[in-house]
């Protein structure tokens, strides 16, 4: 009877016999086999991208190895996780090595155009080293670790043939500069030696030129970036400084001095350069239209000085002083000396208090001065007392007082002191340096600008004319400047417009305010032999000369009524 399996009988389903366990191993052997194969189909398949990887990356890296070893090219090298970054830092390193430029504060921007790339250094938005690659390429390896091996190249035929594009853009320039100079154009010709100067001293080799752009029927040539500087430093030792006039907007403790400038290549006002006092610490000025104010933060000790300027040309056309610092011959500086008169900025005065038993004190008035010496002049008696006090006689009313500083007559003051306490002008003699309050009463009638001498005594009118002037140039401020004339017309005291309305122009002051800042940047004197004075102060003009010193400024014109 043949055995029969649980399950079968269980179920009632016919199944196969067992096979003998002779023939078991065999079926197990080729069941081991197919699996077998099968897994190293799939290791194959798998395999197979990797090995075409690995024959891209040894042929990549021999590629490196050739650009690197024939001598046939520049090349910079970057290692990085991001692609894109081990991109640019390539080429960069490529940039340093074939291009010279300064980093202080700078950068360096990389644009791609299909083969080519461009490296520009930026300093403040300008451009110094203009270099279009044509031909560069790259070549990128990622490693093990998923980092990123890129090297960028250019052959060195196509960097040359750059060269001789940016070397030719430098000649042209330079002879565009040279036409400019020839027609009178030296700001436009400042400009591009500007731009010249830097091209050529961060070009990786020296640019020559005919040396015809210094002297006719020569031969030699000379490098184009000696020439540029050369030029510029001819204008800046050229150039004609004057100082239209000093002004005094300290408040306080806070010293705020300005030096109103004009500067000048020979008719043409000066643009696109710069002026400093010759001092590290102190800011430079932008030139323009000819004129610029230089900052003066410390006290004055001397009524006329002679200081030293800086002249450079512009950051604007260059590039900034800190790079300037790290190759000092990119920016030529120019060192001139002015002759300074601080006196119409210098209110030296006396001021009093009135004290019991006809006594008044005496208090100087000295501000932005290094006063290292102070000596009072009290009807014959000197006295260095800082505040000292006369003391009226019965029957005396009036003292003659002296005040000078630092042992220097022309930082002095002369005056009247009544027994009220009251001030006026020193009578039957000129003053060397007047006070604030009888600047007007010491030059001219303030009622109407004649040739006859002002009267020793002012009258009444007189008096009132310069309380008001007084009053007036102590506003700083248009607007209010402005709503205090009104006031004053309403009053009926004097008629405020413009020019056209004023019954005698040559007679009538002049407000000049400026329309950005609002501050007042002047009152004018009215014409006297043909000229009219800042106030206070000493500063003349003439008619012409006003509207080119105080171009793009506003106007107020005030004309004092008869009493």
């Amino acid at each position: 009877m043949k055995p029969v399996s649980v399950c079968s009988a269980v179920s009632g389903k016919t199944v196969p016999p067992e096979l003998p366990l002779s023939a078991r191993p065999a079926v197990l052997i080729s069941r081991w086999a197919f699996l077998f194969l099968w897994c190293l189909g799939v290791m194959a398949l798998q395999l197979v991208p990797a090995v075409s990887v690995v024959a891209q990356s040894a042929g990549q890296t021999e590629r490196i190895l050739e650009i690197k070893q024939s001598g046939n090219y520049h090349w910079g090298e970057a290692f990085h996780e991001n692609r894109e970054q081990a991109l640019s830092l390539a080429r960069q390193d490529l940039i340093e090595r074939i291009v010279v430029f300064v980093t202080s504060e700078s950068e360096v921007r990389v644009s791609e155009n299909d083969e080519a790339f461009r490296s520009e250094v930026m300093m403040r938005n300008r451009s110094i080293s203009r270099m279009e690659l044509r031909g560069a390429g790259h070549i990128e390896v990622q490693r093990r670790d998923g980092s990123w091996r890129t090297t960028a190249y250019i052959s060195r035929e196509d960097f040359a043939r750059t060269l001789d594009i940016e070397a030719g853009r430098i000649r042209t320039a330079l002879s565009q500069a040279q036409t400019m100079e020839s027609l009178g154009n030296i700001n436009g010709a400042m400009a591009i030696w500007m731009d010249v100067l830097a091209a050529a001293s961060f070009f990786p080799e020296p640019v020559f030129v005919s040396a015809s752009a210094t002297g006719p029927d020569s031969d030699n040539q000379v490098e184009a970036g000696f020439i540029s500087r050369e030029r510029i430093l001819h204008w800046l030792n050229a150039a004609d400084i004057s100082v239209r006039d000093v002004r005094n907007q300290s408040a306080g403790e806070n010293i705020e001095m300005y030096l109103d400038l004009e500067i000048r290549f020979g008719n043409q006002p000066a643009e696109l350069i710069e002026a400093a006092l010759d001092r590290r610490d102190t800011a430079l000025h932008t030139v323009a239209g000819g004129f610029t104010s230089v900052y003066v933060d410390q006290p004055r000790s001397n009524a006329r000085e002679t200081l030293t300027l800086r002249l450079m040309p512009s950051a604007g056309s260059g590039m900034n002083e800190e790079a300037a610092l790290v190759l000092e011959r990119i920016r030529p500086v120019s060192r001139r000396s002015v002759s300074v008169d601080w006196r119409p900025a210098l209110p030296i005065d006396i001021e009093t208090v009135a004290l019991s038993g006809g006594r008044v004190r005496l208090i100087p008035h000295t501000p932005n001065l290094s006063v290292f010496n102070l000596r009072w002049n009290i009807d014959g008696r000197s006295t260095s007392e800082t505040t000292p006090v006369v003391t009226f006689q019965p029957g005396s009313d009036v003292a003659e007082v002296s005040l000078r500083l630092n042992n220097n007559e022309q930082l002095s003051v002369q005056k009247s002191i009544h027994r009220s306490g009251r001030i006026t002008a020193v009578s039957g003699r000129q003053q060397p340096r007047p006070g604030l309050r009888d600047t007007q009463t010491s030059t001219r009638n303030p009622w109407r600008a004649s040739d006859t001498p002002p009267s020793e005594s002012p009258s009444a009118a007189d008096a009132a004319v310069t309380s008001v002037l007084d009053e007036l140039l102590r506003i700083r401020i248009g607007d209010q400047l402005i709503t205090h004339l009104n006031r004053l017309q309403e009053e009926g005291r004097l008629l405020v417009g413009n020019r056209g309305d004023m019954p005698e122009a040559a007679q009538s002051y002049v407000a000049v305010i400026n329309p950005v800042n609002r501050r007042v940047e002047a009152v004018l004197s009215p014409a006297h032999n043909g000229l009219r004075t800042r106030l206070p102060g000493t500063t003349s003009f003439t008619e012409n000369e006003i509207p080119e010193r105080f171009r793009n400024m506003g106007t107020v014109w005030f004309y004092f009524t008869e009493p």
